[in-house]
């Protein structure tokens, strides 16, 4: 028996190339006002509500109310995302890595636009004529950002969240809950979830929740939504946001044209002809009006 045969036992491999792991792009982009920009900053101006004045006299004066008057700044930032491959190694490759690269970077993209979504609930708003003001606080509708005894989400605290989002304006207007899986492990405790006598708009959909409350739930990766007291996801004493809000209290503003998103697969000469990945896009997100939003915090110690 020869000693060498080893040399010709067969190799497998499979075509394509799996991506591991990850929320595959923006689970948010649809859930907030979008809009188009073609300058570092826009402006959006505002007014707020009045009231009306009794007519007490016949021929009285005309009274003057004063409309109330804001501004809400938007500033787009630059993102870019590139990898190479090297000539030699699509001679060593059974697959092609170039698709899988650009489905990865389009996945990148799109979760940073998410992140830019939540992270205009806690930033600083910048308002005013030239935008050098800034912004209320967005209401803390339960929990604390530092705190690690919050207990899990539950009804109650859904309820609250409704409570603080309705509180001033009553429209019909589409309301969004995000959540992690450790999150809805959680409400998939409460029997209040899972009970039709409680739930008549079946918030339990193949084994997700759905709606329930007027919200729209949105599972995003724990990944995007980080814990805030800094322990391990799962970990007892983890704490970690749950953010509430309508559709027009978050706008995320994407760059016109080819400068605000471009993507490239060429040549680079300086890099001995290896072919490039390159992703480039210009986003911004800024919160429109506080009592559009709420956020809570909610010990995240994963499902039981």
């Amino acid at each position: 028996m020869s000693t060498q045969i080893t040399t010709s036992f067969i190799q497998g491999f499979k075509q394509g190339i799996d991506i591991l792991s990850q929320q595959k792009g923006s689970k948010l982009q649809n859930t907030v006002r979008n809009e188009m920009q073609s300058s570092k900053q826009d402006h959006y101006d505002q007014i707020g509500s009045t009231a009306v004045v009794q007519r007490t006299s016949r021929h009285g004066d005309t009274p003057i109310v004063n409309t109330p008057h804001s501004r809400r700044n938007v500033t787009l930032n630059d993102y870019e995302w590139a990898d190479l491959i090297d000539r030699q190694d699509r001679l060593r490759l059974l697959n092609d890595p170039g698709n899988a690269y650009s489905t990865n970077a389009a996945y990148a993209m799109g979760r940073k636009k998410d992140e830019l979504i939540l992270d205009a609930f806690t930033k600083t708003q910048t308002t005013g004529e030239t935008g050098s003001g800034s912004a209320g606080a967005v209401n803390v509708a339960f929990g604390s950002a530092s705190g690690s005894d919050d207990g899990p989400i539950t009804v109650e605290k859904l309820i609250t969240a409704r409570t603080y989002l309705m509180a001033e304006d009553t429209s019909d207007e589409d309301m969004f809950c995000c959540l992690t899986a450790y999150q809805i492990a959680q409400l998939l405790d409460d029997n209040r979830i899972s009970s039709s006598d409680f739930n008549t708009v079946k918030a339990l959909v193949a084994g997700q929740i759905d709606t329930y409350l007027g919200f729209k739930f949105i599972q995003i990766a724990q990944s995007v939504n980080p814990n805030t007291d800094g322990a391990a996801d799962g970990a007892a004493d983890s704490n970690r946001p749950v953010f509430f809000w309508k559709k027009s209290g978050i706008v995320l503003s994407t760059g016109v044209g080819e400068a605000g998103t471009s993507a490239r697969i060429t040549e680079r000469a300086d890099k001995s002809y290896s072919t490039q990945i390159y992703y480039s896009a210009s986003f911004g997100s800024a919160r429109m009006e506080e009592a559009k939003l709420t956020i809570g915090y909610a010990d995240d110690s994963g499902p039981a």
